[in-house]
C-alpha cells in the first residue's frame, strides 16, 4: 500500500509500488499558482479569474519527477464545483520553456457541490518522461475545490 503523509491540509508526495502493479504519487497544486490563476492553499480551491492569462494555470510542486506512462496510468481526485466547471491537467518534459513531448488529459466537468471522485485514464506514452505536471481550469471566475490528486503510472507485468 502507499503511505500519503498530510500535514496542515496539503497532501505529499509519497513514491510506493501499489499492489495491482502501478506506482503512485501524489501531487500539490496549492503554492503553484501562475499566470494570475489564484489558488487558496487552505481550501485547496483553485480558481481562473477573467483577469487571468490565458495560458493561466496551477503548477504541482511536490517531489514526483520523474513521471514515465510506459503501460499507461491514471489520475484520481476528488473535487467539487458550485458551478459545473471543465478541468484537465497537462504533463510536460519539462518546466516551459522545454515542453515537449506533452501530454493533455482529457477534460473532466466537475459537476457536483458534494466532494466527487474522478478518474481520468492516460494512455502509454512510451518510452517519453515528465518532470512537469500542470492543472488547467477551463471556465474563468468559476472557483473548484480539487484534493488528493494521485497520479498512477502502471507498471508492467514480468
Amino acid at each position: 500500500t502507499a503511505d500519503i503523509v498530510s500535514g496542515n491540509g496539503v497532501i505529499h508526495a509519497i513514491n510506493k509500488v501499489l499492489s495491482g502493479g502501478q506506482t503512485a504519487v501524489v501531487a500539490d497544486f496549492t503554492t503553484g499558482a501562475f499566470g494570475g490563476a489564484v489558488a487558496d492553499a487552505e481550501t485547496e480551491t483553485y480558481t481562473f479569474p477573467a483577469g487571468a492569462e490565458g495560458w493561466a494555470g496551477f503548477a504541482n510542486n511536490a517531489d514526483i519527477y520523474p513521471i514515465s506512462f510506459s503501460e499507461g496510468g491514471s489520475t484520481t481526485f476528488t473535487a467539487s464545483a458550485e458551478t459545473p466547471t471543465n478541468i484537465r491537467f497537462r504533463f510536460e518534459y519539462l518546466p516551459y520553456p522545454d515542453v515537449d513531448p506533452a501530454y493533455d488529459t482529457a477534460t473532466v466537468l466537475i459537476d457536483s457541490a458534494q466532494a466527487t471522485e474522478y478518474t481520468i485514464e492516460i494512455r502509454s506514452q512510451g518510452e517519453n518522461t515528465f518532470s512537469s505536471f500542470l492543472l488547467y481550469l477551463v471556465e474563468r471566475d468559476s472557483p473548484v475545490t480539487i484534493t488528493s490528486v494521485v497520479v498512477s503510472s502502471y507498471i508492467p507485468a514480468e
